[in-house]
């Protein structure tokens, strides 16, 4: 695999990076969770097509990246990736990431709308309250005991040497942002995936995402917030036809 790394100081003692698997294609950047790392991608990339040129990015205090930044925040990490996007110069992409790199992806059409072929979000949340509103807090029911095991374990790594205060403050940054009007006025063509928990779907209105021309939408059956790691392949399958079908 032809992959290369690279990596933007912020300015504050922290930095961004991005692991690169080059294709000939269409860039695409993908944000990982608050909580991510390229395990928990791993299983995707495998599947998405490769041809695309993919930016696999990793948020300050993810991955290698040490210290996280004292003051977090969704429109600062837009900022940072839309450097990255200029560093690399990607004059045209794809943008995706599962939670919050799905809250990310949707904040770029504030920053660099007419740059964008697309977005993809993965259960990333338009505001806060959605996650109660449709799914009462309910996040891993739908775990296998091994999912569930690797998924703790994958924690356990990045966050043994956080300490509480820190790990809280990033734990709650998606809490202040809300995409609302970002979503309400944007034309960008976007992919909306989620779990369905197993359970009745809730409303679009239960979740903040509008209907609208532009916004396509997909349910996995019996799947939940970690779509990467239960349903690979069902996500690369929507990604990679989305993004064939945006591609001009």
């Amino acid at each position: 695999m032809n992959e290369r790394f690279v990596q933007l100081d912020r300015g504050d003692g922290t930095r961004i990076t991005a692991r690169i698997r080059a294709g000939k294609g269409p860039n695409l950047i993908f944000v990982p969770g608050t909580w991510g790392n390229m395990d928990t991608r791993a299983p995707l990339m495998e599947r998405l097509d490769p041809e695309l040129n993919i930016v696999n990015v990793a948020l300050p205090g993810q991955d290698d990246n040490w210290p996280p930044p004292k003051d977090p925040s969704i429109p600062a990490f837009t900022a940072d990736i839309l450097r990255l996007a200029d560093h690399l110069g990607l004059k045209r992409f794809f943008i995706g990431g599962n939670s919050l790199g799905g809250m990310i992806s949707i904040d770029m059409i504030r920053l660099a709308g007419e740059r964008l072929l697309g977005v993809i979000t993965l259960e990333g949340w338009t505001h806060w309250s959605a996650l109660f509103d449709a799914f009462g807090d309910n996040t891993e029911v739908t775990l296998n005991p091994q999912q569930s095991a690797f998924l703790q374990e994958v924690r356990r790594k990045l966050l043994d040497r956080w300490d509480p205060g820190m790990r809280s403050r990033y734990a709650t940054m998606w809490r202040e942002w809300d995409g609302s009007e970002i979503l309400q006025n944007s034309t960008v063509p976007l992919l909306s995936v989620w779990g369905d928990r197993g359970k009745p779907r809730p409303t679009r209105d239960q979740l903040k995402v509008p209907v609208k021309p532009n916004i396509e939408f997909l349910w996995v059956a019996n799947a939940s917030h970690d779509l990467l790691v239960e349903a690979p392949e069902i996500v690369a399958d929507a990604m990679n036809a989305f993004i064939r079908r945006h591609n001009s």
